[in-house]
């Protein structure tokens, strides 16, 4: 005992210590490590074993591949009959980070109930939008999901010293003792701290929540095999190997290692060097920002089998009116448009858009099928023609008329029954038209169910443009793609732009028709362009 009070600097009385070091440092560390006792539990005690010559601390302190790290320990009252609410110990260690450690990159060394005061303490930061000063978390036998009340109560008199002769008496202690109740499986507080701690934290954090809201840096649990006070199953939680280190001592001696030969040290020293190792704070957001791209992969929309044929018209003269009388257009068609897909509402939408930037204003996941012109290999100076003379053709009632022919858009829920899709309210938007598509009352029960829909349609292409990309908006689980000019083409090639590892290779039939299909999952944002030119006998 002696030993450990000596190395133990006051800093705030009956809270914070500095461990002294063997060799005192000239300046303070960058990093430091904060040890936090558990229920019952002090800044001394706790992490000495009987007999041995350091404490937990110590070894730490004097270990000289940590000598760029500063150690602390930090003390709460938990031994009286009514200690405070953890919430309280929070407040005070908030205060110790501010006041002492506000320049440091803080590591938490917890044991038990600590590891529940260390965990609510990165939430209370977070959800003030502090700045995160924690850059890692070493848990010892903390009880993330709770504890049976009994166990901690008999863990409180034996480390207390309390004498309790009766079981109503027991029942009475534990009531009024505002820590064993909120160490209870199920408990409000527990309830709580869980909730916000996945939603906040683990896997860095729900994307939708700001940035400065959430927290990523490396966790670790230990449990131990012969620990009688905290279930393997609520020291572990819902954290896997990859974060979980089992070893073979009860509760109290996870955290009284002997010496740095013990395994319980050994994964403190080397927890401590990974946290040095990871990436620093910027990384830390470039990384968080990659897991939001992989989050909302998940919430995006996913399209099943979809199966996609389109043919184009080659033979069109510069005088010749083109389809639908209009002069200068080549005739675009989708043949089918089929895909799986969960339908969530009672109708869904056909639509045309000019350009880039009016297909990016009307596009929603309610979409069918989206036409869009583009115009990137347009010289600049045709562009406004064109542009000008498909607005023209827009305009008014009779606008999708003069762009669409022959629609049918069709859904069955076991691709044997089908439901016709009946036209609807049409809606004209800058550069676009946008139809709605409504489910017939008798399919009706589709909705939030998987069906598979199928599009197909007859509309125009300005006779200037000889590239179509075909864009996967959606995760696409396998697809194939098949396009045909029909006439003459010289030539058919095409460009990939796929993300993942879908990289599918074409199949040539014959001269003027391609397919492309794969069975791996395309992410969104990829996309294949198709682009062509003419024989110039056939288009004088």
């Amino acid at each position: 005992m002696a030993t450990a009070a000596r190395s133990l600097e006051v800093l705030i009385k009956g809270s914070l210590f500095r461990v002294r070091a063997a060799q005192a440092h000239a300046s303070p560390n960058e990093r430091a490590v904060v040890l936090v006792h558990g229920f019952g539990g002090d800044a001394q005690d706790t992490w000495k074993a009987p007999g041995a010559d350091a404490s937990f601390p110590e070894l730490l302190a004097d270990d000289p591949t940590l000598a760029d790290h500063d150690f602390f320990v930090f003390q709460y009252v938990t031994k009286d009959l009514r200690p405070p609410a953890i919430d309280n110990i929070v407040v005070q260690l908030k205060f110790v980070l501010k006041e002492y450690l506000r320049d440091s990159r803080v590591i938490f060394v917890a044991h038990s109930m600590g590891g529940l005061v260390c965990m609510r303490c990165v939430l209370s930061l977070l959800e003030e939008g502090q700045s995160q000063v924690v850059a890692g978390l070493l848990l010892y036998g903390t009880p993330m999901t709770g504890v049976e009340w009994a166990r901690y109560a008999q863990l409180s008199l034996r480390l207390g010293g309390f004498i309790v002769p009766h079981l109503r008496w027991l029942n009475s202690f534990v009531m009024g003792n505002k820590q064993v109740t909120a160490l209870a499986e199920g408990s409000e507080f527990i309830d709580r701290l869980t909730g916000a701690w996945v939603l906040r934290v683990l896997n860095g954090g729900h994307p939708k929540i700001p940035a400065g809201h959430r927290a990523w840096f490396p966790v670790r649990v230990v449990t131990g095999n012969d620990d009688w006070v905290v279930k393997e199953s609520s020291a572990r939680a819902y954290y896997s190997e990859i974060d979980w280190i089992d070893v073979n001592d009860d509760h109290r001696l996870l955290v009284k290692p002997r010496d740095r030969s013990e395994f319980t040290y050994q994964v403190a020293r080397n927890f401590l060097a990974d946290c040095r190792a990871w990436m620093n704070p910027r990384s830390l957001l470039k990384l968080r920002r990659h897991l939001d791209e992989v989050w909302h992969l998940h919430e995006c929309k996913r399209i099943a089998d979809w199966q996609f044929e389109l043919s184009f018209d080659a033979d069109v003269l510069a005088d010749d009116p083109g389809p639908f009388g209009v002069p200068g257009f080549r005739a675009f068609r989708v043949l089918r448009c089929s895909y799986r897909r969960q339908i969530e509402r009672d109708y869904v939408k056909v639509g045309f858009a000019i350009g880039n930037i009016a297909a990016g204003a009307v596009w929603s996941d309610e979409f069918a099928f989206l036409h869009s012109v583009h115009f990137g290999a347009v010289p600049a100076a045709a562009t406004e023609t064109i542009r000008d003379r498909l607005r023209a053709l827009l305009h008014g009632p009779e606008g999708w008329a003069r762009v669409f022919d022959d629609v049918a858009v069709r859904i069955t829920p076991d691709g044997k029954t089908w439901h016709a899709v009946d036209a609807g309210p049409l809606e004209q938007v800058n550069d676009g038209l946008v139809r709605r598509f409504q489910l017939p009352p008798h399919a009706a029960d589709l909705v939030g169910r998987e069906a598979i829909i199928d599009v197909a349609f007859r509309s125009i292409i300005p006779a200037a443009i000889t590239d179509y990309t075909m864009d996967f908006p959606w995760l696409c689980d396998g697809f194939a793609v098949r396009v045909a000019i029909k006439g003459n083409p010289s030539y058919l090639v095409a460009n990939q732009a796929m993300r993942g590892h879908a990289a599918p290779a074409p199949i040539r039939e014959h001269q003027g028709k391609v397919e492309y299909s794969s069975e791996e999952l395309v992410l969104p944002g990829s996309s294949i362009q198709f682009e062509w030119a003419f024989d110039e006998r056939a288009t004088p």
